[in-house]
């Protein structure tokens, strides 16, 4: 087994990524020597430069010194990248970031970690808040940027650490939580999973390992596929939440006002009271009841929940409202699944109601573009009027065929929705900066780079 405590130097392949940076940005407070490449340069790879991460741009062998003790790959790095082939050569060890992750959890008694296909971010964000406010003072990762913390990362000395669990190529499964989080079960990933059933395959896997820890897993009794594992696998702790079907934690009574809603929490049968948040739409009320259920058999309290949801700022590119352009509010959301898609078009409406939104969307990876084609075209249905960009491609992603998002927008149109649709990111950057006379809201969805998109228009800067 690896101990870090001997390791005085680490290299990380593919340290732009938003969970890798969060594992340098660690080690650098642990007083480790750290190095890094990636393809690109990014706002991440300058940061981690300036806190004294030495970082190259492109591949570079050559930084495979006999000095590295341990080589950390990013998940989307190939077995074939010149510094994973270099470190075989040499010798030196080589960890998945779930690897790494798992190790770096190991010395904290209590693992907590959220997974599913939508929501995880905001949901671990939301958990590590409330414990941080019950006074637990734990270490947190995100796959994303939390204010107040450090970006991705919340360096905590308590006992709990809460970071994500990620299914895409079967990543969770490096990991050994006492508590599983889990939001919902739906199709994705599909470049790496055969299909559903697979995916459930996984997650049944996943969660069974609760049964070796004597852990506990919190569970949505609202989606069927993690009711049916919750209750075919039987962990030693069950806790559950929803809205619709009985649960531990349920939200009822919910309203919403011009950016905020309220609704009431009922732990256990017993009601905790009036809460309210500014996250939107009835998705991050799912991610907040995943969170509280988390905190609550934590030990947490409906005041730390209380507390933290007054508070709590969001999480980068989640509903993230970046200011006005020319009167029009500018607003950037990761949605990439249908699922996100529908559920962030929804909460537009609801904090904006009697608004003239304009949604627009870049795709993100062919192969899931062409797979789950219907669903996004009815991820759509209450949306009017939609942009629609060429797709992002992946890098080191497989893409399966040829495939343009045109055919997306053509069976929008024929629908009788008022679509644009642009061949590429500056085609739709055109669009959007002349429509914006004729709207109230512009949300700018997807995992690409449509955010640059909308935070130069929000920053008033040039195509």
């Amino acid at each position: 087994m690896i101990d870090l405590l001997r390791i005085q130097k680490v290299h990380i392949v593919g340290i732009g990524g938003i969970g890798v940076s969060a594992i340098g940005k660690l080690l650098i407070a642990e007083e480790k020597k750290v190095t890094g490449s990636d393809l690109l340069e990014s706002a991440i790879t300058r940061e981690l430069s300036l806190r004294g991460a030495d970082v190259r741009i492109g591949s570079r062998p050559e930084m495979i010194t006999e000095d590295v003790g341990l080589i950390v790959r990013s998940v989307a790095v190939p077995d074939e990248n010149p510094e994973i082939s270099e470190a075989n050569r040499r010798g030196i060890p080589v960890m998945s970031y779930p690897e790494m992750l798992a190790l770096i959890m190991r010395k904290r008694p209590t693992k907590a970690v959220v997974s599913g296909t939508n929501g995880k971010t905001t949901t671990a964000a939301l958990l590590g808040s409330i414990l941080a406010t019950a006074g637990f003072d734990p270490e947190v990762i995100i796959g994303g940027k939390r204010e107040g913390w450090d970006g991705n990362l919340r360096i905590g000395g308590g006992s709990i650490f809460v970071a994500e669990g990620c299914e895409y190529r079967r990543s969770f499964l490096a990991l050994e939580p006492d508590v599983i989080l889990l939001t919902n079960i739906e199709e994705d990933h599909l470049d790496y999973y055969r299909d559903i059933g697979d995916i459930r395959d996984a997650f049944k896997t996943y969660i069974e390992k609760l049964k070796r820890s004597g852990g506990m897993l919190v569970y949505n009794a609202d989606d069927p596929l993690s009711l049916e594992l919750a209750h075919e696998v039987s962990p030693p702790r069950i806790v559950s939440y929803g809205i619709e079907n009985a649960a531990d934690l349920t939200a009822r009574s919910r309203s919403t006002g011009a950016g905020e809603q309220t609704f009431e929490l009922v732990w256990q049968g017993k009601s905790l009271g009036l809460f309210s948040t500014k996250l939107p739409g009835i998705y991050n009320i799912y991610n907040i009841l995943c969170a509280a259920a988390g905190a609550l058999s934590l030990e947490g309290t409906e005041k730390d929940i209380a507390e933290t949801l007054a508070s709590f700022p969001g999480v980068w590119r989640r509903f993230e409202r970046l200011g006005t352009f020319e009167g029009v509010e500018i607003i950037s959301d990761y949605a990439h699944h249908p699922t996100a898609i529908r559920g962030a078009i929804d909460a537009a409406k609801e904090f904006f109601p009697d608004k003239k939104i304009l949604f627009l969307w870049e795709p993100h990876q062919t192969d899931r573009t062409v797979k789950l084609k219907d669903d996004f075209i009815a991820s759509f249905a209450d949306a009017d009027h939609i942009g629609i960009s060429e797709i992002y491609e992946v890098a080191g992603r497989e893409e399966r065929g040829k495939f343009s998002a045109r055919a997306i927008a053509d069976a929008l149109r024929s629908g009788g929705k008022d679509v644009f649709f642009a061949e590429n990111l500056a085609a739709l950057e055109k669009f959007a900066r002349k429509a914006v006379s004729e709207y109230d809201v512009i949300l700018f969805m997807g995992a690409g780079a449509i955010d640059s998109l909308a935070r130069r228009i929000a920053e008033r800067k040039d195509e």
